[in-house]
């Protein structure tokens, strides 16, 4: 099949003896090996599926954004949170000071192992009540900023965090909390947790050289 070519006005008009009239309408036929838009065609049907391959994943994006959206609503006959939900539900009633909602994210027989403690808080009244002195000590300025959430196997996950003053982070205050769930009803609870946080002091390479024998 052979390639059309058409030349603009402005290129023809410079043909001495040719009516820029008839230029207009001038076309050269070429063979397909002698011309470039064959290259241009093809580079043009690339980008096309490149373009359209986009699109899906950004669907597939927004599919799956508008099902994990589903799970908060209210209406929904399935399980109200999953727990990357609980989670981030958890750390927004601290930021609140919403102890009544916080109140809910607990079970029972909850454990709260923090590591800067001496031993665990055990049951939900002493998880309450450690909490509750935690919001009461951040005050209104503090809040945890989540970095990353990710479930496991068996209702668990983990989140990234640390603490921000007026949304400015406060130095040495990244931790990691690991979390246990039970299903309670539709929902789910916090029956385990386990936190670390990040040490002030920085041995660094130190410690890499220190040898017990």
């Amino acid at each position: 099949m052979d390639a059309v070519v058409k030349l603009s006005t402005r290129a023809s008009c410079h043909w001495p003896g040719i009516n820029s009239n008839i230029t207009k309408r001038l076309a050269i036929r070429l063979p397909p090996s002698r011309t470039k838009c064959n290259l241009h065609l093809h580079k043009m049907e690339i980008q096309r599926h490149s373009i359209k391959k986009n699109v899906l994943n950004k669907s597939w994006d927004r599919n799956r954004v508008l099902a994990m959206a589903s799970k908060r609503d209210p209406k929904s006959q399935q399980n109200s949170l999953s727990p990357a939900d609980t989670v981030e539900q958890y750390y927004t009633s601290i930021n609140d000071k919403d102890l009544r909602q916080l109140d809910e994210c607990i079970s029972e027989d909850a454990c709260f192992d923090d590591y800067a403690f001496t031993k665990p808080f055990q049951g939900k009244k002493e998880v309450i009540r450690f909490l509750e002195q935690l919001t009461h000590c951040m005050g209104r300025n503090v809040t945890f900023r989540l970095k990353h959430i990710y479930e496991g196997d068996d209702l668990t996950a983990v989140a990234s965090w640390h603490l921000e003053w007026n949304e400015k982070q406060i130095p040495f205050t990244r931790g990691c909390t690991f979390f246990k769930l039970s299903k309670l009803g539709k929902n789910l609870v916090i029956w385990n947790a386990e936190v670390l946080i990040e040490s002030p002091i920085k041995p660094g390479s130190i410690v890499l050289k220190f040898r017990p024998y």
